[in-house]
């Protein structure tokens, strides 16, 4: 009896067994066949690991608004954290007279009070505390020398 090379057994087609890229799950024991292995039925989404295309990405954020925006309504910033923070912000504008001004914080509102020589000085104060971020709102009671 001739003994066959591993070449010649390799050219030899197998006899009861399926090609080894036909082969389902049920084929070798793992249950019953997915749909999608002989073709998709009518009604059928297609399987995810046969979709194509890109995935769906987020939509993109607002202006100013990151992906977790929504701890800015949980969580407050301690209020003497936004006083130094007003402090240092009418302080860092030159064109405001920062000793004259009194900061008081009570839950994020802001009170600024004090006696200013110029009324341009104002609006300036105000644009300034109003960025300080921690700031819900703010009570003007700066007023003009006379």
């Amino acid at each position: 009896m001739r003994r066959r090379g591993r070449d010649e057994q390799r050219e030899r087609p197998s006899r009861g067994r399926p090609d080894s890229s036909l082969v389902t799950r049920e084929d070798i024991g793992y249950g019953p066949a997915r749909p999608y292995e002989f073709g998709f039925g009518p009604g059928m989404r297609e399987p995810r690991e046969k979709r194509t295309g890109r995935r769906r990405e987020p939509p993109p954020p607002q202006p100013g608004q990151g992906p977790y925006r929504g701890r800015l309504l949980r969580r407050r910033r301690p209020d003497h954290w936004i006083r130094a923070d007003v402090e240092q912000a009418l302080f860092q504008d030159t064109w405001i007279d920062a000793d004259r001004i009194l900061v008081e914080v009570d839950d994020g509102v802001v009170t600024l009070t004090g006696m200013l020589p110029d009324p341009a000085e104002i609006p300036r104060a105000l644009r300034d505390a109003k960025g300080v971020p921690g700031v819900r709102d703010l009570k003007n009671r700066l007023e003009v020398e006379s």
